[in-house]
Parts: structure tokens; sequence; C-alpha cells
């Protein structure tokens, strides 16, 4: 689940593709658990970012935030969602 939520648009269902209504159903879910985790307007933009660029380095490159921030931003990011998901820190 936490990679169908951080991951690529495509991760969830492997290579076949999304209609546009399961698309939007992601984008709602999303948009639930974000604000369930308390995730920041900058939180969800870097999320957002990851997921469109597929790697850090790139999702900083095209965004023009710093990597350190954009890193900053992820981190903390992921840390409210594994703590709305009571899942154990990967520290």
């Amino acid at each position: 689940m936490l990679r169908m939520l951080t991951g690529p648009a495509d991760a969830s269902r492997g290579r076949m593709a999304m209609s546009p209504s399961e698309r939007q159903q992601l984008r709602r879910l999303r948009s639930k658990i974000d604000d369930w985790a308390g995730l920041t307007r900058e939180e969800r933009d870097a999320a957002r970012l990851l997921r469109k660029h597929h790697t850090v380095t790139a999702a900083a490159a095209a965004s023009g935030i710093d990597l350190p921030e954009l890193q900053r931003r992820l981190a903390s990011a992921k840390r409210k969602i594994h703590t709305l998901f009571n899942l154990p820190s990967e520290d």
C-alpha cells in the first residue's frame, strides 16, 4: 500500500494501464491519506514530484528545490505516513 501511495502511478498495478476513473480514485485516496496524516503542502508537493520523476535527484532538478530540502520534506512525509498506519520506522 505504501508503494501505491508513494511510487509511480502505474506501480500499483504493474504494467496494466489504469483507467481515468481508477487514476482519479487513487488521487482521492492519496489526498485523504495526506489529510489524515497531516502532511503539509510542501510535503504533498515533494511526494507528487517523486511519483512524477521517480528519483529524488530528478525531482529536485525538475522542481528547483535543493536536494537536502526535498529529502527533508520526503522524510517528514514518510514519517507521518508510517505513524498514521503504525508502521515500523526504517531508521
